[in-house]
């Protein structure tokens, strides 16, 4: 599990330490039963640029690939921003 994991966690951490650059408009998507979603907080809150968030409970990361209601809302939330 941890070497396995080990590559994410390192691409979260580079994301932390670079979240206070990103000056677009911003969304993230996660699911809360993740196990990277510490990882996903974490970089949310070192955001400066006032994000949206949609964290769905009831998914972890890789439902968001196959399962057909996390696909459907996260797809939904998604179009939504970029609509805007």
């Amino acid at each position: 599990m941890h070497i396995g994991d080990q590559a994410m966690q390192s691409l979260f951490s580079l994301c932390e330490h670079y979240a206070d650059k990103i000056v677009q408009p911003t969304l993230v998507v996660y699911g809360q039963d993740a196990p990277t979603a510490i990882c996903s907080t974490a970089f949310i809150d070192r955001l400066t640029n006032d994000p949206e968030v949609s964290a769905f409970g009831g998914f972890s990361h890789v439902d968001f690939y196959y399962k057909p209601e996390a696909v459907e809302k996260s797809a939904d939330t998604v179009a939504a921003f970029f609509n805007k």
